[in-house]
């Protein structure tokens, strides 16, 4: 299994370097205004994000929203025990992508000087991945970073899987570890994960 995803993740690497920057730029803005006006951007009061890799949907635009509509919003930083720490974004810094800095994986991180953050009730969490079951299973980079914070998660947050319409899959093979997501977002749509 361990094989199979690593040729999985090759092939769906591959996939998504082939989309151009201009449809990743329009697809990514599409997402971002599909989940700036659902039910469940509406209800969260807590937004947990993060910044995107060049291939990924770039959902800046959401974390600009969510700061303009009063809500806290956090950022990941990796660890080296493959875990996540969140860090609030500070509510006064209007240029708050002045404050990221440079990662592992040449990730934009939040400044470590950030307070940290915790899971709050009514709390939205942006998830990527290179691939998407439509029943919530996810394929991660990996490392692990996500299924070890997903799975600390409880049912005051809603888990939403962010990918590109290509990155939806019929089936994945899964471990007893993977954590899924509640819903997915495209540039397609919602799909609401059983």
């Amino acid at each position: 299994m361990v094989e199979d995803k690593k040729t999985l993740r090759r092939h769906m690497r591959g996939i998504l370097a082939s989309i151009g920057d201009e449809q990743r730029t329009v697809s990514s803005s599409s997402i971002v205004e599909q989940i700036g006006s659902s039910m469940l951007f509406a209800q969260c009061t807590h937004l947990f994000a993060y910044m995107a890799l060049k291939q990924e949907v770039d959902v800046s635009g959401l974390i600009d929203l969510a700061l303009r509509s009063g809500r806290q919003v956090a950022l990941p930083r990796c660890r080296t025990d493959y875990s996540l720490d969140y860090h609030w974004i500070v509510q006064d810094e209007k240029d708050w992508k002045l404050f990221l800095e440079e990662g592992p994986y040449r990730l934009k991180e939040p400044i470590s000087l950030w307070p940290k953050a915790s899971i709050q009730d009514n709390t939205l969490i942006l998830v990527p991945a290179l691939a998407f079951t439509r029943s919530g299973e996810r394929l991660g980079k990996g490392k692990g970073y996500y299924d070890r914070f997903l799975s600390e998660c409880t049912e005051r947050c809603i888990k939403l899987g962010v990918a590109f319409e290509t990155q939806i899959v019929p089936a994945l093979p899964v471990h007893p570890h993977d954590t899924k997501v509640d819903a997915i977002v495209t540039e397609e749509g919602f799909i609401y994960c059983v």
